[in-house]
Protein backbone atom coordinates (compact mmCIF):
# COMPACT_ATOMS: atom_id res chain seq x y z
CA UNK A 1 0.00 0.00 0.00
CA UNK A 2 1.46 3.49 -1.46
CA UNK A 3 0.34 6.24 0.53
CA UNK A 4 0.90 10.01 -0.35
CA UNK A 5 1.75 12.24 2.30
CA UNK A 6 1.01 15.98 1.28
CA UNK A 7 -0.27 18.06 4.58
CA UNK A 8 -2.52 15.55 6.08
CA UNK A 9 -3.13 13.63 8.97
CA UNK A 10 -4.27 10.44 8.40
CA UNK A 11 -5.39 7.14 10.03
CA UNK A 12 -5.28 3.35 8.57
CA UNK A 13 -6.80 0.12 9.77
CA UNK A 14 -5.58 -2.80 8.20
CA UNK A 15 -7.63 -5.60 9.14
CA UNK A 16 -7.43 -9.53 8.85
CA UNK A 17 -9.86 -10.63 6.48
CA UNK A 18 -9.40 -14.13 6.77
CA UNK A 19 -10.91 -16.34 9.21
CA UNK A 20 -8.07 -17.84 10.26
CA UNK A 21 -6.60 -16.58 13.84
CA UNK A 22 -3.37 -14.30 14.09
CA UNK A 23 -0.04 -14.87 16.05
CA UNK A 24 2.21 -13.12 14.78
CA UNK A 25 2.47 -9.71 12.20
CA UNK A 26 4.93 -8.52 9.74
CA UNK A 27 5.11 -4.72 8.80
CA UNK A 28 7.68 -2.48 7.01
CA UNK A 29 6.87 0.90 6.78
CA UNK A 30 9.48 2.54 4.52
CA UNK A 31 9.54 6.18 2.26
CA UNK A 32 10.76 9.28 1.82
CA UNK A 33 9.87 12.05 3.43
CA UNK A 34 10.22 16.06 3.08
CA UNK A 35 9.37 18.11 6.23
CA UNK A 36 7.94 16.93 9.68
CA UNK A 37 5.97 13.62 9.70
CA UNK A 38 5.15 11.34 12.91
CA UNK A 39 3.76 8.02 12.12
CA UNK A 40 2.38 6.38 15.04
CA UNK A 41 2.44 2.55 14.74
CA UNK A 42 -0.48 0.93 17.15
CA UNK A 43 -2.58 -2.08 18.14
CA UNK A 44 -5.39 0.47 19.53
CA UNK A 45 -4.81 -0.96 23.09
CA UNK A 46 -1.55 -1.02 24.93
CA UNK A 47 1.02 -1.33 22.28
CA UNK A 48 2.33 1.68 20.41
CA UNK A 49 5.25 3.04 18.56
CA UNK A 50 5.88 6.75 17.39
CA UNK A 51 8.57 6.90 14.40
CA UNK A 52 9.65 10.08 13.48
CA UNK A 53 11.94 10.23 10.47
CA UNK A 54 15.49 11.57 10.30
CA UNK A 55 16.88 12.82 7.35
CA UNK A 56 14.10 12.07 5.50
CA UNK A 57 14.14 8.35 5.17
CA UNK A 58 11.65 5.76 6.73
CA UNK A 59 12.50 2.29 7.43
CA UNK A 60 10.59 0.91 9.97
CA UNK A 61 10.20 -2.56 10.69
CA UNK A 62 7.94 -4.71 12.85
CA UNK A 63 8.18 -8.70 13.37
CA UNK A 64 6.85 -10.03 16.58
CA UNK A 65 3.96 -11.88 18.16
CA UNK A 66 0.37 -10.13 17.41
CA UNK A 67 -2.88 -11.53 18.61
CA UNK A 68 -5.49 -8.98 16.73
CA UNK A 69 -6.89 -9.22 13.88
CA UNK A 70 -6.06 -5.25 13.11
CA UNK A 71 -3.66 -3.08 13.20
CA UNK A 72 -3.25 0.69 12.93
CA UNK A 73 -0.90 3.65 11.50
CA UNK A 74 -1.60 7.11 12.34
CA UNK A 75 -0.11 9.58 10.75
CA UNK A 76 0.56 12.83 11.43
CA UNK A 77 2.25 16.08 9.39
CA UNK A 78 2.64 19.88 9.17
CA UNK A 79 1.26 21.83 6.14
CA UNK A 80 5.04 21.62 4.42
CA UNK A 81 5.19 18.53 4.56
CA UNK A 82 5.30 15.81 1.42
CA UNK A 83 6.83 12.68 -0.25
CA UNK A 84 5.33 8.85 0.75
CA UNK A 85 5.34 6.10 2.63
CA UNK A 86 4.97 2.17 1.52
CA UNK A 87 3.47 -0.32 3.72
CA UNK A 88 3.88 -4.29 3.36
CA UNK A 89 2.41 -6.42 6.08
CA UNK A 90 1.59 -9.99 6.43
CA UNK A 91 -0.39 -11.74 9.20
CA UNK A 92 0.69 -14.89 10.38
CA UNK A 93 -1.83 -17.36 10.76
CA UNK A 94 -3.22 -20.75 11.82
Amino acid sequence: MNVIIDNTNEEIIIKNESKKHVHGLYCRISGKINGYLEIEFTNGENLSEKIIPENGRINFIYNADWYKDEFIIRIKSNENTSGYINIIHDFKLY
